[in-house]
């Protein structure tokens, strides 16, 4: 027989049991009373027969810490021991077991036997907490840490809606405005609390819609994958999380749909645990210290034992603070997505002293697998530097696919859109590198040349969502037709290199047409130069030429400009791969809402870090390496700017 069951006998509240046995009743009717009194009376309720107090006999050198298995506090013990004992105290640890309620007897009776002079609650049940309070039957000081009840002297309140408040709150300060909430139902009043907070901080926006992201169906991986693709649909640039565990779900959800935290979406968590430094990025989180609270509450219990004094009651009111961490940041440029449409490869490179003449036998002397095609090097070139990418292509059902999709995803580039056909292998370009350079390619298309219309249409929703399109013309004039008056009807500017001479009839729809000087030829034949043949292009409709010019830089043509781009210089190692980082540059930057001249600044000084390094993939520069020339590229950016006024 315990506390409740007295008062489910009685039909009256644990909080009216607590105050008859506490002689805390004035309020209580008589009735009342004499059925509380008579239901413990029946039962022989021990603790009855043994309700005696004075605080002069409590056994002072002791303090009591009473807490659950694997709590948030429970880790503190250490702590605890260290304030108690600089006092002169002694400790008790009173871990509460399975049935809780049985437990919490066992070591209320335990500790009112032995008198001990304090208790510590670090117990998180609020009903455990008032249940251990009614239990006290020789007044011992008690003090909680979590919830506000009575018969305590006092409560170092944790207000987990402060929490998620502040949170958000943070989320708001860097440019937020849809964000999402994922609680977890097992801790239901912790649950309602952050969504709570979570809803007052967002109330300051407008329009509110709060409402359409928040999850509380967490119970398995499932239902979090589910609802984190709802929030993404709904373009939620951030997502609190209630839990570490929850917050780590998240992460590895986030990153298997190709999302980079925090360049693409960030994420804050309401408590702090040694784990969360070990998430990449480490997780930033918004919670309490309690380290601090519980060496604070001890401190508190002490002085309460020696001055005697177990009548007052007080709560204090603890603030939640921002944990360091770098999961969030100022979300990206609403709308910019980057879509990249074309072959996905991979290309072997063989490594030979010279290429081979018909009968020729060679030994390689180095060989490599690495992705290719130019789809997949725009696409992992843009998400390494911030983007957010898309991409549409085919890969085989075979090993070399799941090195292109791995690769892709290690550069958050969002891969949905790839089609896998069972019927070819995956596309595979054998590149023989001699030592003189001159490299020789033989390709073999594989699903690459099974690709059709039929397999974008699924994803057309990306040109609804997308600003931008990187278009391959290795794909079929078919696709490429479809692709780029796709993207017309949709708004979204395309970025053509072209590899072959395009119909006239699209080229007012291109808006970025971006030749080097070989293709420019092929694009317009004749003896004119790359300025005459880049203003034809130009006023046949396309609406920007951009010709790459390689170690002379480049040269702009629009409505606004005429105008040579130098390069910039590198120590230039391999060349190869270049022109893909320079057009994927240039649309992560105009996807940031960057002008275009310093677009092209910002493109070019990606392109000269390309060459710095042997290798395609390996050589492509990431945001942190372009951040390291911010002020160079501004500076480049003014004199262009200077030159024109």
């Amino acid at each position: 027989m315990n506390i409740r069951d007295i008062a489910s006998a009685a039909h009256v509240s644990v909080a009216t049991v607590s105050k008859v046995i506490n002689h805390k009743d004035s309020e209580i009717s008589n009735e009342t009373r004499q059925r509380v009194l008579s239901v413990i009376k029946e039962y022989q309720y021990t603790p009855y027969a043994n309700i005696q107090a004075s605080f002069q006999t409590f056994h002072r050198q002791t303090i009591a810490f009473l807490t659950e298995k694997n709590s948030a506090v429970s880790k503190y013990v250490f702590d605890i021991e260290k304030n108690v004992s600089k006092a002169g105290y002694s400790l008790i640890v009173c871990t509460i077991d399975t049935p809780a309620s049985d437990s919490i007897r066992k070591h209320m009776k335990l500790l009112d036997a032995r008198k001990a002079g304090g208790i510590l609650l670090g117990l998180s049940d609020s009903g455990l907490i008032e249940e251990a309070a009614a239990l006290n039957y020789s007044h011992i000081p008690m003090i909680s840490v979590s919830s506000s009840i009575s018969n305590v002297c006092s409560t170092f309140l944790l207000d987990y809606k402060a929490v998620s408040a502040k949170a958000v709150e943070e989320l708001i300060r860097l440019g937020h405005k849809s964000i999402g909430c994922i609680v977890d139902p097992g801790d239901s009043d912790r649950a309602d609390a952050c969504i709570a907070g979570y809803q007052n901080a967002l109330s300051s926006l407008s329009p509110y819609s709060a409402g359409h992201h928040i999850l509380t169906q967490t119970r398995t991986h499932g239902e979090i994958e589910q609802g984190v693709q709802t929030m993404l649909q709904e373009k939620v640039t951030a997502i609190f999380c209630q839990t570490v565990q929850l917050a780590y779900i998240t992460y590895e959800i986030l990153k298997e749909k190709g999302y980079y935290i925090p360049n693409n979406i960030s994420v804050i968590c309401g408590e702090t645990s040694p784990f969360a430094n070990y998430l990449m990025p480490a997780l930033t989180s918004c919670s309490f210290s309690h380290q601090n609270i519980i060496s604070d509450a001890a401190d508190a219990l002490i002085r309460t034992i020696e001055k005697h004094n177990v009548s007052k009651t007080s709560t204090i009111q603890l603030h939640p603070v921002i944990h360091g961490g770098e999961s969030i940041a100022p979300p990206p440029s609403a709308g910019k997505q980057i879509l990249v449409i074309g072959n996905c490869n991979t290309d072997i490179n063989i490594r030979v002293s010279q290429l081979p003449k018909e009968g020729d036998l060679l030994f390689a002397s180095g060989l490599s697998m690495i992705p290719g095609g130019k789809a997949v090097t725009q696409a992992i070139s843009a998400g390494k530097l911030g983007g957010t990418v898309y991409i549409l292509g085919c890969v085989g059902n075979d090993s070399e696919a799941s090195v292109i999709i791995n690769s892709l995803k290690d550069a958050y580039v969002h891969t949905e859109g790839l089609s896998v056909l069972s019927s070819a292998a995956t596309g595979k370009a054998f590149i023989m590198i001699p030592e003189n350079g001159n490299s020789s390619i033989v390709t073999y298309p594989g699903t690459n040349a099974q690709y059709s219309i039929s397999h974008i249409r699924p994803y057309r929703h990306l040109f609804q969502t997308s600003d931008y399109c990187l278009v391959s013309t290795e794909l079929s004039e078919e696709l490429i037709d479809y692709i780029i008056k796709e993207c017309y009807r949709n708004n979204v500017k395309t970025f053509v290199k072209p590899i072959f001479r395009l119909s006239e009839e699209l080229l007012p729809k291109i808006s970025f047409m971006i030749p080097n000087s070989r293709e420019l030829d092929n694009l317009v034949p004749g003896e004119d130069s790359y300025e005459e043949k880049a203003e034809y292009l130009y006023h046949k409709g396309c609406s920007n030429v951009i010709v790459t010019l390689g170690s002379k830089g480049s040269y702009l043509r629009n409505k606004n400009y005429s105008i040579h781009i130098p390069a910039v210089k590198f120590n230039t190692v391999d060349s190869n791969g270049a022109a893909n980082c320079f057009i994927s540059a240039l649309a992560v930057a105009l996807s940031q809402n960057h002008p275009l001249l310093y677009s092209i600044c910002f493109a070019t000084y990606a392109a000269g870090i390309s060459t710095t390094q042997q290798g395609v993939m390996t050589s492509l520069p990431d945001r942190q390496q372009l951040e390291g020339y911010a002020d160079d590229i501004q500076d480049f950016y003014n004199s262009l700017v200077s030159q024109q006024s």
